[in-house]
């Protein structure tokens, strides 16, 4: 198998920083709507965590926007989840421009799905869970009564092996649900100010 071209990763990047950049200017204009000056730390804050100093940030980056702007930028961060903030999407999308800043981004893996339609006559299989895959093993004399569909390999991308800290991954479907996200809930929440 011949190695993932390096522009995959880099694209991967160039995604994330378009998508990111334009939370930026989103929150640069909704600064503008209240202060002919906005700070120079305006931003369109992303807070996995709620600290003290995470808060502090978040307050420097809205501090030129009015209060209700600020009210939907903070309904819209990740923490409210809890421990689930690293599943929300504008903290992936963040977490992706911070990996891509620092190391090049890693193709860890493909995935391969595959869809089996087992009809009543064959008796069921139990598939057996492998670390990264599943084997479903059926008799040879059973085998043109299932039918199997093979989906579209996906790559999934993430932090180096070597690297230091929890582990992040993120297949190529993930990248559509950030950009969708971005489009059909965070961006819809603002047309008011505009």
């Amino acid at each position: 198998m011949s190695p993932v071209p390096e522009a995959i990763p880099l694209l991967i990047g160039e995604f994330a920083y378009c998508l990111r950049s334009g939370l930026d200017q989103l929150a640069w204009q909704l600064a503008l709507l209240n202060s002919p000056q906005p700070s120079r730390n305006t931003a369109f804050p992303v807070l996995g965590i709620s600290s003290r100093k995470s808060r502090a940030q978040f307050d420097r980056s809205v501090e030129s926007m009015g209060s209700v702007a600020v009210m939907v930028i903070e309904e819209l961060q990740p923490y409210h989840r809890g421990a689930a903030f690293k599943d929300h999407p504008l903290w992936q999308l963040n977490h992706l421009c911070n990996l891509d800043k620092h190391v090049m981004m890693a193709v860890n893996s493909t995935s391969l799905g595959l869809g089996v339609v087992q009809p009543e006559s064959v008796p069921p299989f139990v598939p057996r869970e492998l670390h990264y895959g599943i084997e479903i093993t059926i008799p040879l004399s059973l085998k043109d009564e299932v039918e199997f569909y093979p989906q579209p390999p996906e790559f999934i991308f993430g932090e180096p092996i070597d690297s230091t800290g929890q582990a992040f991954e993120i297949r190529e479907s993930g990248l559509a649900d950030i950009y969708n996200f971005v489009r059909d809930h965070v961006l819809p929440r603002f047309a008011c100010f505009f």
